[in-house]
């Protein structure tokens, strides 16, 4: 489990992007706050949570995206 998690490289070009990226990141468990904005092909995800399950909940909503190492 991680607190803090930077996704990169994801498509994210208009509100309807941003909206369908925070509803896939509601369904994980622990999720608390995002960062997500449109027009951002990055943003912070922060809580108590799965680091794959973020990223297993966006490709299933259809967006592909990387995790930034520190």
């Amino acid at each position: 489990k991680v607190n803090k998690l930077k996704v990169v490289g994801i498509h994210n070009c208009c509100t309807s992007c941003t909206r369908d990226i925070k509803k896939a990141l509601k369904k994980v468990d622990g999720v608390k706050e995002d960062t997500v904005t449109p027009r951002k092909n990055s943003f912070e995800v922060t809580g108590d949570f799965d680091a794959a399950a973020v990223i297993k909940a966006l490709n299933e909503a259809g967006y592909h995206a990387k995790i930034e190492k520190p």
